[in-house]
């Protein structure tokens, strides 16, 4: 969010101020030109915490689901999440998949809720982030390449061979993964959950066009996650309507496919 002056921005702060949700905010840096505040809980590494879900449409596009604003990422927190993704969003809908890392408390609350694990649903893993842990394990280049082949191979035959060639080169990093449920974060045992998507750069995509907002106050927060969610729901409806109108009966994703 962009102010013309730091009065401006001093005034919309203190009229969103988080005090109202009894937080405080202290003030970093002041001149004449600049005023950086920050929640007084919160390290300048460490803004604001907010947590986002988002699925794909048919188009390849970003379909933001669910927004909530936590203190921090923990097992209270996640349970709380899920249980109100599952109350507010699933509504007993079976087949959706969770795509995250490997967190401790959103693997527990996962395990305590139906709607993610079978036959209700599943929880798989992001692939770059089991790439990134292996590699903080092991620190070897060639054996992380490696780790990403074998979870992006879709072909089992494949699969079994890329985990063979690890084996050879490090006994311990193939039991690593070895040890990892392989449904969790290979391609060739997802059996069609993920969609063939192994990342969680959805939630990244939607963090972009959120680039800053976590540095407001609460309130402020809400409105501006609001206004921006708003604007890209507009904007897809657009190119949507569109579509209809030039009786396009695929998405320009799936038309793409279908002509090369």
């Amino acid at each position: 969010m962009l102010f013309k002056t730091k009065e401006e921005l001093m005034e919309v702060v203190q009229d969103h101020s988080i005090r109202h949700a009894r937080h405080e905010y202290y003030v970093t840096e002041s001149s004449k030109t600049k005023w950086k505040v920050l929640c007084k809980r919160n390290t300048e590494e460490q803004w604001c915490r907010w947590e986002l879900r988002a699925a794909m449409d048919g188009n390849q596009q970003v379909l933001p689901l669910a927004f909530v604003i936590v203190e921090e990422e923990t097992y209270p927190s996640w349970k709380w999440f899920l249980q109100q993704l599952s109350r507010h969003v699933i509504r007993g809908q079976r087949g959706m998949c969770l795509i995250s890392d490997r967190h401790g408390g959103l693997i527990k609350a996962v395990r305590e809720g139906p709607d993610f694990v079978s036959p209700y649903g599943m929880h798989r893993y992001c692939l770059p982030h089991v790439c990134s842990n292996f590699n903080s394990n092991f620190k070897n280049v060639v054996l992380k390449d490696l780790c990403w082949q074998a979870g992006s191979e879709y072909q089992l035959r494949k699969f079994n061979r890329i985990m063979e060639e690890i084996k050879k080169q490090d006994v311990k990093a193939f039991a690593y993964l070895d040890q990892i449920n392989k449904e969790k974060w290979t391609a060739s045992y997802d059996g069609g959950w993920r969609c063939g998507i192994l990342t969680t750069n959805m939630s990244e995509c939607i963090n972009g066009v959120l680039k800053g907002a976590r540095h407001l106050p609460v309130s402020a927060l809400v409105e501006i996650t609001l206004e921006r969610t708003v604007h890209y729901f507009r904007v897809r409806a657009i190119k949507g309507h569109k579509m209809l109108q030039n009786n396009q009966l695929w998405t320009d994703f799936a038309c793409k496919m279908f002509i090369y």
